[in-house]
């Protein structure tokens, strides 16, 4: 399970008085939120979290659009772009399970320790596991789930 950040007690009360809002859908953020305010506070989770002052590119752009607006989003971006900030941070604040595919073993590998290390709640499958491990991450998928 995701862990949310430590926040200032404006930024909480802002989720607090949401999350009873028929509209946010089972989700910590609402519709009365602006856009703005949620980049506030994804910018929050970057800096106390993976250590960044400020978005890079068009990593704001993908936030908003995956992270707000609730639509899919695809980000192909260079290696060390910022790509795990674009899909964690979302994942950190809203419910439900985030699925993200990449195409190498050790780029999984690695992510997964980047979110393991913040306390984040990840799994991972790849050809290489074991069918106990594959069996595993599908058990906890599945509790996570229901």
């Amino acid at each position: 399970m995701p862990i949310v950040p430590v926040m200032s007690n404006e930024e909480f009360q802002a989720l607090e008085a949401c999350a009873g809002d028929e509209e946010a859908n089972g989700s910590v953020f609402c519709n009365a939120l602006t856009e703005e305010r949620h980049l506030g506070l994804y910018n929050v989770c970057l800096r106390r979290m993976f250590g960044h002052q400020d978005f890079r590119g068009v990593q704001a752009d993908a936030l908003l659009e995956w992270g707000v607006r609730r639509r899919d989003a695809v980000v192909v971006w260079r290696t060390g772009g910022g790509k795990t900030a674009i899909f964690a941070i979302p994942a950190i604040f809203h419910d439900g399970l985030t699925v993200v595919v990449l195409p190498l073993i050790s780029l999984i590998e690695d992510v997964y320790r980047q979110l393991m290390t913040r306390r984040i709640g990840v799994v991972f499958l790849h050809h290489q596991l074991r069918a106990d491990q594959c069996q595993y991450v599908l058990v906890s998928l599945c509790v996570f789930l229901y």
